[in-house]
């Protein structure tokens, strides 16, 4: 792969949180506020399609190393299951605590069919575009800066958690430590077909 420039980085980010001053403002429209959602992934990983383009860099080796179906099922499983945990004990215990600084929730949905919509193609387009990003470009960023793992780890999962800031403190870290399997996962094994599956599978867990 070649050498991810910092700048590339920082445009793959801002759209995640950037949008959220947009969620607050249209946070009582349904359909604006799915518009900035799904167009702020768009936008976020755009950069990323231009810049292998140019470079004609090949990410395959260092996001989608090869794994026979069996491993890349359990780790879908075990990866799933811990995240659901996770969401579940965030509910139970975090959100109560920080209920306060809650800045937006997502609005109702309006019919079954805007609910279908957005509980399939909506968190297929969520987990593919915040795993290509966070466990995908920005944990390989510091990897090549030569960051030990712990700090690649850490700084990936506070940076993953953060971009929940307007859901309140129990969203950002619970983000946070839903982050922490997945990135140790794609650490060690460098295959992200698993992880977007478990992130695609606690989403549809949490909002359904």
């Amino acid at each position: 792969m070649a050498h991810i420039p910092a700048h590339l980085v920082v445009l793959m980010l801002l759209p995640f949180y950037l949008n959220d001053f947009l969620f607050m403002k249209f946070q009582s429209s349904f359909g604006a506020t799915m518009v900035v959602d799904y167009g702020s992934r768009i936008l976020a990983v755009l950069p990323l399609a231009v810049w292998i383009a140019k470079t004609r860099s090949s990410v395959g080796e260092r996001w989608f190393s090869p794994m026979t179906a069996t491993p890349l099922i359990k780790a879908a499983v075990c990866l799933s299951v811990i995240g659901i945990v996770v969401g579940r004990a965030t509910n139970c215990y975090l959100d109560p605590l920080f209920a306060d600084s809650v800045l937006f929730a997502y609005p109702d949905y309006p019919g079954v069919y805007a609910r279908v919509f957005d509980l399939s193609v909506g968190l297929l387009l969520v987990a593919f575009s915040e795993e290509l990003v966070f466990r995908g470009m920005l944990l390989s960023w510091c990897q090549q800066r030569g960051w030990s793992m712990p700090m690649a780890v850490l700084a990936q999962c506070l940076v993953f958690g953060l971009i929940h800031w307007s859901n309140g403190l129990s969203a950002i870290m619970g983000g946070a430590l839903w982050a922490l399997a997945p990135t140790i996962f794609m650490q060690r094994y460098r295959n992200l077909y698993p992880v977007v599956v478990a992130h695609f599978l606690t989403d549809l867990v949490a909002f359904s």
